[in-house]
């Protein structure tokens, strides 16, 4: 009796299911209407930092899975740009009130928000130092104003940051002198050019825009005028590249003084005449010079050049190699004698040769007793210990001359080896003090020694501070 009463029930249930099953509606599909939202970038009714590149970021819902925006920012997007991209970064802006607004579209319906927002004023335009040789620069510096020689190459280079917290500086552009033409704004930060052949003082200007478009001026004076100094290359060199090094190594060492160029492979060696209007004759010597051996040769029996431009008060630095044994090769006693070019022009005086090495030797041999090392020279010779460089030399092969001051000279450099062992002195100047020196002899190269070479600043240092001695 149970049984049958419960399978009434079960069949009267399902009736009555299958029974609304039949009368109800079936489900549509849920659609949900298109919306965009701006969910990063300058808030609404925000002041954002003049310069501050910015991005804005949306997102949708609904509207299906084909969705594409258009976007547009007043007053920089002419028209929507069309886009299925989530974000759109844009650069500093001027000053002013500008909206953003993105539109969507899905088929059929569009959904479009925007968001308004303040660019606060520029703050100021990029701050700009223009530097140049011999430390100098348009602010700071050594407050030298470079010269050149007319035509001559310089190269100023500059630093720039702007005023506003998130600037960027958007270019540059210079001009070499008053009324000449710019050039294109970029973002190059040195300038070569060859300058006017017009002698007098020039302003190089330089002009930096920020990405707001304020705009600065800078101003950095140099000179033109003829060449007072002449440097002597005495040293052919075999290979045609090492030659081109040198001479831009030593172009780069007076970079910012007017200077002239002869060179003796190519023009032979200057007469009385080529020395005419230079204050300061700088030569570089190699091994075994004809220009030294025939100055060694004929003075003081025969007036040479050389010899003629220091008397007349014309200043030398001799600078090279084994210039003291191309002198001694003819016409000399041992010692040489007070007439002679090394004690009378070069104020080296007379002293004997190496005894355990070389007895025929005029002039000790620093390296010849000790062998080559490393050594270092200019410590607090010069009158600046402060700030005078420490030069590192390497003897990479033969040895370095050990010269001896004459009467009124002074040594200015002291060469140490590798252990601090005292090897000889290398240079000297004259007359002693530094205030108003006429010759400075160094018996040793700068190009052939690798360390020196690679210590450009420095070397730089030591001429600038001969050159200062020298009233140049």
């Amino acid at each position: 009796m149970s049984i049958i009463l419960k399978r009434s029930i079960i069949f009267g249930m399902l009736f009555m299911l299958l029974s609304c099953a039949k009368d109800d509606n079936i489900l549509e599909p849920f659609n949900q209407p298109l919306v965009v939202e701006i969910i990063g970038g300058p808030e609404s009714g925000g002041t954002i930092s003049n310069n501050a590149h910015f991005t804005f970021e949306w997102r949708s819902r609904g509207g299906g899975s084909n969705v594409s925006f258009a976007v547009q920012l007043s007053g920089v997007d002419a028209q929507p740009i069309s886009t299925t991209e989530t974000s759109k970064t844009y650069p500093g802006l001027p000053e002013g009130n500008y909206t953003f607004t993105v539109t969507a579209s899905a088929g059929s319906q569009n959904a479009n928000t925007s968001r308004a927002f303040i660019v606060g004023p520029n703050l100021g335009p990029p701050q700009v130092v223009i530097s140049g040789p011999r430390g100098s620069a348009s602010t700071g510096g050594t407050r030298v104003t470079p010269a050149y020689a007319p035509g001559a190459t310089a190269f100023f280079r500059w630093t720039g940051t702007d005023v506003d917290r998130f600037g960027t500086i958007a270019g540059y552009r210079w001009r070499i002198a008053a009324g000449a033409p710019f050039n294109e704004f970029n973002l190059g930060t040195v300038a070569g050019f060859a300058v006017p052949s017009t002698p007098g003082t020039h302003t190089f200007t330089l002009e930096a825009k920020d990405n707001a478009g304020a705009v600065s001026t800078t101003n950095f004076n140099y000179e033109v005028k003829s060449a007072a100094i002449l440097i002597v290359d005495d040293k052919p060199q075999a290979n045609a590249l090492v030659e081109i090094d040198e001479d831009g190594f030593y172009a780069a060492l007076f970079e910012g003084y007017a200077f002239a160029n002869w060179d003796v492979a190519q023009r032979g060696a200057p007469l009385g005449a080529d020395f005419a209007g230079f204050q300061v004759v700088v030569i570089y010597s190699g091994v075994a010079s004809a220009f030294w051996r025939k100055i060694g040769a004929d003075y003081p029996e025969t007036s040479a050049p050389l010899a003629d431009f220091v008397n007349a008060g014309g200043r030398l630095w001799a600078i090279g190699q084994e210039i003291l044994e191309d002198l001694s090769q003819a016409n000399h006693t041992n010692p040489p004698d007070a007439a002679e070019f090394e004690a009378k022009i070069l104020h080296l005086a007379p002293a004997t040769g190496d005894t355990t090495v070389d007895k025929a030797r005029r002039w000790d041999r620093a390296g010849a007793t000790t062998g080559d090392g490393k050594f270092s020279f200019a410590d607090n010779r010069l009158g600046k210990p402060s700030t005078f460089p420490r030069i590192a030399i390497d003897v990479q092969t033969g040895d370095v001359d050990k010269i001896v001051p004459g009467d009124g000279a002074e040594i200015i450099y002291g060469g140490t080896d590798g252990l601090g062992g005292f090897i000889g002195n290398v240079a000297l100047r004259f007359p002693s003090g530094g205030t108003n020196t006429q010759v400075v002899f160094q018996a040793f190269p700068f190009h052939e020694n690798a360390v020196v070479k690679a210590s450009l600043l420095d070397t730089r240092t030591v001429v600038q501070e001969i050159m200062n001695e020298m009233r140049q």
